[in-house]
Formats: C-alpha cells, structure tokens, sequence
C-alpha cells in the first residue's frame, strides 16, 4: 500500500519541516483550470502526470505552461517505452489520489519523481495536495528539500499569453 494511502501530502511536508500554505478553491480537472481559478501565472501552478514504461513508474513534475516531452523524458529516464499513464490506470493503482490531483512527490507513491528544469528557475509554487480541491503555495526548495528527484529538461512551452504578475514564484 503506498504511503499517499495512509498520509497525505501536508502531513508528509509538516513531518520534514516545510512551510507551506493550503489553498482550499473549486474542484479543478487540471493545472490550467487552477490557474484560471486562483488567477495565478500558469507557470506558477505545477502539474503531476503519472508515467509507465519498462522500468515502472514515475511522477513526473513541470509547470501548467508547458507539456511533457515524450522523447525528452525517454532520454532523461533512459526508458524508451515511457508514456503517460491513462486515468483508469491511475485511478486503479492509487485510488485514494482524485484524478487530476497527483502530488509532486513520487516518494508519497513508492515511485521516482522527475521534475522538469523549469520548476527549479521559480522560487515558489502552487501543486496538488492530492484533492481536486486543495492546493499547497510552498517554496521549491521546500518541496523538494530531501527529496530524491531526477531533474532535467523533458517539456516544451504551451505558448501561452502569462497574465497576472510576473513576480510570482
């Protein structure tokens, strides 16, 4: 049984230290719709999206603005066979994760995480608490302090017009 079963993601960054905010809002389907919602950049909203290939899984995190790069991510994890994991599958291996809402930490999963290089130039970020509606502001250092993650570049931009303030994270 994964540990997201048994403690969600607040309890888990209350355990290391880490500061952060809950940000309760409406129930979002994806990063997007969340930065709609919270009138936040797109950049600043972080998506988690399950990967399956030949080595297993993976989590692997970039921000709302961008999409996953399939043949980037295959160099970086060296799996040749990785792809994003269909909903079903997601909602039948980790039930208690609402779809739509994977926390960043693959370590909550048993599995690796893989953070796009992107993540690391903002200094603060919004991601999924692992409830469609909840969300946690907290500093990338924070969230990844510890961690054990594989960082590299496997996104591409979605060429989208970033409103609001360019400050943020």
């Amino acid at each position: 049984m994964a540990i997201v079963e048994e403690l969600l993601l607040e309890s888990y960054l209350r355990s290391k230290g880490a500061h952060f905010d809950v940000i309760m809002h409406a129930e979002t389907d994806d990063a997007l719709e969340k930065s709609d919602i919270l009138e936040v950049p797109s950049y600043g909203i972080l998506k988690s999206l399950l990967i399956k290939g030949d080595l297993g899984e993976a989590v692997a995190v970039l921000p709302a603005s961008r999409r996953i790069n399939l043949r980037l991510l295959s160099k970086l994890t060296g799996d040749h066979h990785a792809r994003l994991a269909g909903e079903d599958e997601l909602d039948w291996e980790y039930p208690s994760v609402e779809l739509g809402a994977l926390p960043p930490l693959g370590r909550l999963l048993g599995i690796p995480t893989y953070v796009d290089a992107t993540v690391l130039e903002h200094d603060l970020v919004i991601v999924s608490s692992g409830r469609r509606n909840e969300s946690l502001m907290i500093k990338t250092a924070d969230l990844f302090h510890g961690e054990s993650v594989i960082a590299g570049l496997f996104s591409d931009p979605l060429d989208l017009e970033e409103a609001g303030d360019p400050a943020f994270g």
